[in-house]
């Protein structure tokens, strides 16, 4: 007979990956680690010719002198429930007939692995190596899925004799996912990623062993050597950050069954609807942030986009999913603001950008106050390329939800500080008529545009639509316009989706995306991929912003987000308290005024005495064009926070009423009142 020798042996392949403590099996297999009780040797099929042997730190599998197909192998006396995640590094060696190696997840019954119900992800192969996918139910084997390339697509690569293969459950939605660990050259520079393969529906596994195993087909000896076995049950949803705080922090985040590194942003009291929202930057979604809504739904804004020079698609950090560029910092967290700064590269989903030359760099700061309210600045370093949006609203859905399930028939409405107000209803029932795209909004002065959820707090966002108000006037944004390809005849493109042919799982619904959050397959078409299956997570995108003008060197745009129950009117008075902000005028010596701030939502002051000053005084104007200050902040360069106390004409403040913090010797304030006329501030305490 021949022999083939299949090695499966530790990699350091684990993509940085983190998981919450619960239940867990590892194993090394080295002498000193290993705990023979956790593991039991089975035949899924036949009955003879296994062996396990330890041996080098590693575990040897083998079926040798078998006359019939042999599936062999050990399997976890643990049974894990729920979500959970299991993976094994793998080094296949040479592909030959007759070889498979891999791991299965297999349904508990009395504590023992029933092998007539099972989910089995594997390598194998002849002239190549193939990854490959497959159900047993009762006894029948389903079809196989064999990861798919594209070639125009995705690029074609060889699946690799090295690397990890992985079977995850979204216990909430009954989704099974097989993936696969690969690593490929990226701009000079290795990196690891995902490549995965068709979902599965679960069935009714329930509990399950992990069984990590070798198969023969009779016609030949097969030895296997593994290593690094993992075995986590994660946590289905997040957890509550209600009793957190305000300020940011690293940490494990899930949505929609996956775990993952990500800087998540919390609040407290000061915020109205602060115990289930926080902002989320998860690398499991290329660390392209949202408002977690709650445990089933997110809201995105978008990112950087841009089109042609040469690429495939779109340019955006959706297709950075190995996060090659993608990265998110804590820049400042305080008890008065936190700053996270999240940057990116431009590339498509072959790894290409503009011109394939000069990169197209993304950075976008978050400032964000108590209040729940944020600043995000959107900085672009272009090449010349075609900037098709700096905005996208996107609805996020955990796997088994779709979007009908979150979003408001009246869907969206665009609205400005004098009243006007445009509603767009989403055409499910093809009764309600949406009025023509008003293409008056892009003469507005500002905009501020609501997104509609059902019984949730509801994202806003607020931008100017004007240049320059006057020469001596700092005004860092840019204008802003609504991007005409969401709308077709007068109609929000999005909301007309819904009359195309969709799969059964969504037909009549609004237009689902599957290529993010969170899947790693292929994409089906250069720009994205549809859903297919309930079980998936998935988005929808509603409308998009872009300039009025494409850039031709560095870029500055502001804008303001946040998330609310409260009516319109307060998104106004956010809004217009930002966009016009007032006038200081100093009453201390030596005591200058720099300037309002817009992306920073603040009002700068620097103080010049280089001594100790017991007081600084100033007076705020509100704007003639709104006449309100809502929950002013500012930024008093060369002074440290401490003992600090505040008055308002003459009345003192109490201490949930403001909140401050030093950063590089500058003192930030942040006050939770509004100001409607003209008002003396006295700041006691602080040194230079």
């Amino acid at each position: 007979m021949k022999k083939i020798i299949c090695a499966l042996i530790f990699s350091s392949f684990l993509l940085g990956a983190s998981y919450a403590e619960m239940i867990e099996i590892g194993d090394d297999f080295n002498d000193k680690n290993f705990d023979s009780s956790k593991w039991q040797e089975a035949y899924c099929s036949g009955d003879g010719g296994g062996k396990v042997i330890r041996s080098e730190g590693k575990m040897d599998i083998s079926v040798s002198g078998a006359d019939k197909k042999t599936i062999y192998g050990i399997y976890t006396k643990t049974a894990f429930r729920d979500t959970f995640d299991a993976r094994v590094d793998f080094d296949y060696g040479e592909a030959k007939k007759g070889c498979s190696a891999g791991i299965m997840v297999v349904k508990s019954v009395n504590g023992k692995p029933d092998f007539n119900n099972y989910a089995r992800i594997f390598i194998s192969g002849e002239k190549e190596l193939m990854i490959s996918r497959q159900a047993r139910e009762d006894g029948v084997l389903g079809a196989l899925s064999v990861y798919k390339e594209y070639s125009y697509y995705s690029p074609k690569y060889k699946v690799a004799s090295s690397g990890v293969l992985r079977i995850s459950r979204d216990n909430s939605s009954s989704c099974l996912r097989f993936l696969h660990g690969y690593t490929r050259k990226i701009d000079g520079k290795d990196s690891t990623g995902w490549k995965e393969l068709d979902s599965l529906r679960d069935r009714g596994l329930g509990q399950v062993h992990l069984y990590v195993w070798v198969e023969s087909s009779g016609e030949s000896d097969v030895s296997a050597r593994f290593d690094n076995v993992v075995v986590k049950e994660l946590p289905a949803y997040d957890k509550s950050d209600a009793g957190t705080g305000f300020g940011a922090m690293r940490r494990d985040y899930t949505f929609s069954g996956a775990t993952g590194d990500a800087v998540v942003v919390t609040f407290d009291k000061a915020f109205r609807d602060y115990e289930n929202a926080k902002f989320v930057f998860w690398k499991e979604a290329n660390y392209i942030p949202w408002w977690h809504i709650d445990k089933r739904c997110a809201f995105n804004y978008g990112f950087l986009e841009c089109w042609e020079g040469g690429t495939t698609g779109c340019c955006e950090p959706m297709s950075d999913r190995n996060c090659r560029w993608s990265r998110v910092e804590i820049l400042e967290s305080n008890r008065a603001r936190v700053v996270v700064g999240w940057f990116y590269m431009l590339n498509d989903i072959n790894y290409n950008w503009w011109g394939g030359h000069e990169k197209t760099w993304g950075e976008e700061y978050f400032y964000f106050y108590p209040d729940g309210v944020a600043i995000r600045k959107i900085v672009l370093k272009p090449v010349a390329c075609h900037l098709h949006e700096i905005a996208e609203f996107m609805v996020v859905n955990a796997g088994g939800t779709k979007t009908s399930e979150h979003l408001n028939l009246k869907a969206l409405t665009l609205f400005n500080l004098e009243g006007e107000e445009d509603s767009y209803a989403w055409d499910l029932d093809q009764k309600t008529v949406s009025p023509p795209f008003n293409e008056n909004t892009w003469r507005w002065k500002e905009i501020m545009t609501r997104v509609h959820l059902k019984n949730r707090p509801t994202p806003f966002f607020a931008s100017n639509l004007t240049d320059k108000k006057n020469k001596n006037e700092s005004w860092p944004m840019l204008p802003l316009r609504p991007d005409p390809w969401t709308f077709d005849r007068g109609v929000p493109l999005g909301f007309k989706w819904p009359m195309r042919n969709k799969p059964d799982e969504y037909r009549g619904d609004f237009w689902h995306f599957a290529h993010w959050p969170v899947s790693k397959m292929p994409y089906e078409h250069p720009v994205a991929s549809s859903s297919h299956f309930l079980r998936e997570a998935s988005h929808s995108s509603l409308i998009s912003w872009k300039p009025l003008d494409d850039p031709y060197g560095e870029s500055v745009y502001v804008t303001m987000i946040g998330l609310t129950s409260q009516p319109d009117s307060y998104i106004k008075d956010v809004a217009g308290s930002w966009l016009y902000p007032g006038e200081i005028t100093v009453n201390s010596e030596r005591i200058s005024y720099n300037g309002y701030d817009y992306a920073e939502r603040a009002y700068v002051l620097t103080d010049s005495s280089g001594k100790e000053r017991n007081e600084i005084s100033f007076s705020i104007q509100p704007a003639r064009d709104f006449g309100k200050i809502v929950n002013p902040a500012f930024i008093i360069k060369n002074r440290v926070a401490t003992n600090i106390s505040i008055s308002i004409d003459g009345s003192p403040l109490s201490d949930d009423l403001f909140r401050y913090d030093t950063v590089d010797r500058n003192l930030i304030i942040w006050i939770n009142k509004t100001i409607t006329v003209r008002s003396e501030f006295r700041i006691r305490g602080g040194n230079p």
